[in-house]
């Protein structure tokens, strides 16, 4: 993949990253003024340093349990002691390790060892010989109890210990009253060595860096910038890491004091650069900061942006251009090439002209990410002073470019839309490469191979379809500004910046799969939440007194989670023909896919990413849903369905399994049903058709013999269901008057009175006395119970014939509603009285399904908008959405709190999701 985000997600992810490693203890002090006698002993080329004032007051903080404390809890054991520590109690008559440093600060530093691991040094004060003792017989308890021994050995007349603590190996020692703690033999030493030389409290940047710490957060963090790439390398992939080496001349050192509660973490503090070597916060210093406008003309999906916010375009370019020249000289001399060739299009000084009619801000911008259209949805967007003048600059450039292509810009231009009588144009532009030739690496992830004038901006994009969509979007009014969850983000950042990045997990996710390391990847991947309920990150930054002011801040829940988020889109070769279908995948346990039928008669296999597995020609519409069978016993999945002359079996490949399909007589009338009544994989398949006959077939395509089930009066339209209640077993169905309650032989088990039947299916109600439900053609609902008994509920009301009816039901049968939609009313009873009573739009379709034990319905209008309702009958938030298909409601992996939503507009097919 191309190169991408520099600094930001970079830092972003970095700051993210830093927080999950998080692993490290607590500490809170009241004050502290001068460098802590802790620094004397952290190695002065540390990468990453955590500074926890008070151990205590961090643990007690962590002791809720909301999603940031479960996660960060699982990230505290990985580097220096296991587990929590209040679980690390002596048996012993000795205190506990909590109790000897409760109110201790801690200071932790990450450290390179060997080529590319890392290690981390965790240093706390001590105020007497006693506490020494303790501590040393902590270990000592805790190692025997363990089945190990404490051994120890002298280094520069220090003793190191060695224990091992469930199942890990620590090193820890002493000296000069400051305890040290590593899994790594040589970080002790290493400390016990920089006690008494000069270290980083004799640094004067670092001095003057930890002076302007908080006294109130819960934690300080310290990266040192030029040498941190090791540690940056762990988090990204082998593609992104080029990008990520600019990191080192960010600044010389950045701290952050970071404050979380259950739901957020803010951080702020300074980057600081080096009097003797330029870094890129020196690129701002004299520029203004100024407020952050731009989100009225981004997507209102965006996932990431990165925005400049420059008062002197021109003033930072001569800047950018000379840092360029001593840091980085191959994209030097690259960006040389690039302004002549946009210099021989302009027939002038490119650059220096748009720095004059160039606006304040600057913005590469990724809309949602989706898995199979990595370049998709990436945008830069240029403010302007003047839309008059940008074209003047712009227009005769595009005209020679179109010349040269053997055209005219007349013939090249394309006509997007038409918006309060102004037509907006599509152009191509002759250099793709302009975001990264104005601000390099930091922008490189998009290209400009189009552009379009939008009012006082100029919109630039890697495909012409991508920026058509974007100003239809904008038309609508359909801006990021208008996203009340951005907005309430945004409303705690800082009002004014120079620089302003910002990162939504829910419309990015699939960004992790471009720019981390497999590790963090499948770290990530194997609890989807743990990223999921990352909601949004930004970082800001801004000239403050010489220095760089940085404002950060990790949103970790959306307050709103309901909105839906597209995450693929993919082409059929026609309109969808029925709703899609959610299926197991048997060779990923726990994984799903979609199965989904045009009008031509195609049947695909669709999986999570939004991939066409295969696509099989049918020899009709398929009636009905897909049954999943394991027919041969080998714990691999077939489909079972069937069209109106044949019952069809197909493997995961697309194969047909042999001996289907099976041939119909007559034309099927509903959708066949599978039955294994022992669970012996003795399958039975039911299927009505057009002469009254209710069919059973066997595996090999055979009618069951011993089937004497009598011809229905009317056909059977609803599928044939089966239930076995203590030990006997009972086959229903029903047709236009009877319901039929009968034994595995078609004999009645229950006889039933006759009543005009509504269009609906007979609807099975779980719990100590099960029933059937059903209603009549005037609305009132028919209970029949399995115990022979009936019961009439009539809540008084005139249905018409065409009514729809659901029962949503408890797994235990203790608590039943039931659901009757009539022309654009929603009623909702229990069998007393009624619960709720809705007014809906106008012509839908009422269709049910299962969502984290809720009944959610989708909604199909004739002007193409689907809904979601709860089980209580209201909108979910993020609905309406578009579509002319009924959704297919699941989740690609079991367990997950996400919801995927499967809608079908045209012939595109659309994966949304919902928390």
């Amino acid at each position: 993949m191309r190169r991408t985000i520099l600094y930001v997600v970079f830092i972003i992810i970095l700051i993210g990253g830093s927080i999950l490693l998080w692993q490290h203890f607590d500490n809170k002090s009241n004050r502290y003024s001068d460098i802590s006698m802790e620094y004397n002993a952290v190695p002065v080329k540390s990468m990453i340093i955590f500074r926890i004032p008070d151990v205590g007051d961090f643990y007690q903080k962590l002791e809720g349990n909301s999603h940031i404390n479960k996660n960060f809890k699982k990230w505290i054991h990985s580097y220096l002691l296991p587990e929590d520590l209040k679980q690390l109690e002596d048996n012993g008559k000795e205190k506990s390790l909590s109790d000897i440093i409760k109110g201790k600060q801690i200071i932790i530093s990450f450290n390179t060892e060997g080529k590319d691991n890392i290690g981390s040094l965790t240093i706390f004060s001590i105020r007497n010989k006693t506490e020494k003792k303790n501590l040393i017989n902590f270990f000592n308890n805790y190692s025997k109890a363990s089945g190990h021994q404490l051994y120890k050995k002298s280094y520069d007349r220090v003793d190191i210990y060695n224990c091992t603590l469930k199942n890990r190996t620590y090193y820890f020692a002493e000296k000069k009253g400051l305890f040290l703690i590593s899994r790594y033999h040589l970080f002790i030493e290493n400390a016990i060595r920089q006690i008494d030389t000069k270290g980083l409290q004799d640094q004067k940047d670092f001095k003057n860096l930890t002076s302007t710490v908080s006294n109130s957060c819960d934690m300080n963090l310290f990266i040192q910038n030029n040498i941190s790439s090791v540690f940056i390398n762990n988090f990204f992939s082998d593609k992104f890491r080029k990008a990520t080496s600019s990191f080192i001349n960010f600044s010389k050192w950045t701290e952050l004091d970071l404050s979380f509660n259950d739901t957020d973490i803010k951080m702020g503090g300074f980057s600081i650069s080096d009097n003797e070597d330029e870094k890129y916060i020196d690129l701002f210093k004299n520029q203004d900061s100024g407020r952050f406008m731009i989100d009225k003309v981004l997507p209102y999906r965006t996932g990431l942006f990165v925005c400049l916010n420059l008062s002197d375009l021109s003033s930072f370019q001569k800047k950018y251009n000379s840092f360029l020249e001593k840091k980085e000289k191959k994209t030097y001399y690259r960006q040389k090439t690039l302004l002549t060739n946009l210099d021989k299009y302009s027939r002038k000084k490119f650059l220096s002209e748009f720095c004059k009619i160039a606006g304040r801000e600057f913005a590469m911008v990724y809309g949602t990410v989706t898995p199979g259209e990595p370049l998709s949805n990436r945008f830069f967007v240029v403010e302007v002073n003047n839309n008059s003048k940008a074209q003047e600059l712009f227009l005769p450039l595009l005209e020679r470019y179109a010349i040269l292509n053997k055209n005219s810009l007349t013939q090249e231009r394309i006509l997007c839309k038409n918006i309060d009588g102004n037509n907006y144009y599509i152009y191509p532009f002759p250099e793709s490469h302009f975001p990264e030739l104005l601000f390099g690496k930091i922008f490189s992830a998009t290209e400009s191979n189009y552009m379009c004038f939008y009012k006082n901006y100029i919109i630039f994009s890697n495909y012409e379809k991508d920026l058509e969509k974007y100003i239809s979007e904008l038309k609508e009014g359909k801006t990021l500004s208008e996203n009340d969850n951005f907005e309430k983000f945004n409303s705690q950042m800082s009002s004014r910046s120079c620089f302003y990045s910002y990162i939504n997990t829910f419309e990015s996710y699939y960004l992790k799969n471009y720019y981390l390391s497999e590790n963090i990847t499948e770290e990530s991947g194997g609890d989807k939440n743990s990223i999921d309920n990352f909601y949004s990150l930004g970082w800001q930054f801004m000239p403050n007194s010489g220095a760089c002011l940085n404002n950060a801040y990790l949103k970790y829940e959306n307050d709103n989670q309901d909105n839906a988020s597209l995450i693929w889109k993919i082409e059929l070769d026609s309109t969808l023909e029925k709703k899609p279908q959610f299926v197991y995948n048997h060779t990923i346990e726990g994984n799903k896919e979609i199965l989904i039928q045009d009008n031509k008669n195609n049947l695909y296999l669709i999986d999570q990413n939004g991939k066409k597995l295969w696509k099989k020609k049918l020899s009709g519409k398929i009636i009905g849903k897909i049954h999943q069978i394991d027919i041969y016993g080998n714990k691999k999945l077939q489909y079972l369905f069937n069209t109106k002359d044949q019952i069809c079996l197909i493997d995961r490949t697309g194969k047909t399994v042999l001996p289907f399909p099976i041939n119909l007589k007559y034309t099927a009338t509903n959708e066949v049903s599978v039955f294994d009544y022992d669970n012996n994989r003795n399958f039975r398949f039911f299927i009505a058709d057009e002469k009254h006959n209710i069919n059973v077939f066997d595996d090999k395509g055979h009618k069951i013999k011993g089937w004497n089930c009598q011809k229905t009066k009317t056909q059977v339209k609803q599928p044939v269901q089966y239930h076995k209640i203590g030990k006997l077993d009972y086959i229903f169905f029903n047709d236009s008057e009877n319901t039929y309650i009968l034994d595995r032989q078609g004999r009645k088990r229950i006889s039933t009175e006759p009543f005009k039947h509504s269009n609906n299916s007979l609807q099975f109600i779980p719990g100590k006395n099960p029933a059937i439900a059903i209603t009549d053609i005037e609305g009132k609902i028919h209970l029949q119970y399995f115990n022979k008994k009936t019961k009439i509920l009539d809540f008084g009301m005139d249905f018409s014939s065409n009514h729809t009816f659901l029962v949503n039901s408890a797994p235990n049968g203790e608590s039943t509603n039931y659901w009757i939609k009539d022309s654009n009313k929603l009623y909702i009873y229990n069998e007393k009285e009624e619960l709720i009573k809705k007014t809906l739009p106008d012509y839908f379709d009422l269709t049910p399904d299962v969502m984290k034990d809720q009944m959610v319905t989708g909604l199909c209008y004739p002007d193409k908008k689907v809904y979601l309702l709860n089980s209580f009958g209201t909108v979910i938030s993020g609905f309406p959405l578009s579509g002319d298909t009924t959704p297919g409601v699941g989740s690609f992996t079991e367990g997950s709190s996400w919801t995927n939503i499967i809608i079908g507009n045209g012939c595109t097919l659309y994966n949304y999701r919902i928390k």
